[in-house]
């Protein structure tokens, strides 16, 4: 784990490293507008497992998960050059939102010998997991307060029309 970096630069880093990734090991439609949304509706997949890991304090960073991740990858293209995989998206879906149910006792047993636990919280050190549960937080939190503003904003116009 590369602790000099900001875990922002690092999670740029790691992003960059997971669209390189599904690009090179997965078959994605020829337009490149269609393939580019696909892409990154996988990311936001493969972001929701990483945000299932943190919250099961299952930390991993590093090369363990990248090789986590690329032997899942490894495993999707091989069933969709054999043909198993009718529609890509939903496949993804469920194959990452299921990810850390099927592999728990796998996942959870490789977290605890390789170190990487909540023991890592009280180090201080923020694991690839971590930063990405933080900025989905962040933008949660971003999107409801946009809603409530633009909600009062409805309100306000509403209530000023009553006035006339």
């Amino acid at each position: 784990m590369d602790t000099r970096r900001a875990p922002a630069e690092r999670l740029v880093r790691f992003e960059t490293w997971l669209r390189g990734q599904l690009l090179a090991r997965l078959e994605w439609p020829k337009d490149e507008r269609q393939r580019l949304k696909q892409v990154g509706q996988c990311q936001k997949f493969v972001s929701g497992f990483l945000c299932d890991l943190n919250r099961r304090g299952w930390l991993f960073d590093g090369p363990i998960l990248a090789r986590i991740i690329v032997e899942k990858l490894d495993t999707i293209a091989t069933r969709q050059k054999a043909g198993q995989i009718d529609d890509l998206w939903i496949y993804l879906r469920s194959v990452w939102s299921n990810y850390a149910d099927a592999a728990a006792e796998k996942l959870h047993a490789e977290a605890m010998s390789a170190g990487f636990h909540i023991s890592k919280i009280v180090a201080g050190i923020k694991t690839i997991p971590e930063a990405t549960a933080e900025r989905t937080a962040q933008i949660t939190a971003e999107k409801l307060s946009k809603a409530r503003r633009l909600q009062a904003q409805k309100k306000a116009v509403a209530d000023q029309q009553q006035l006339f």
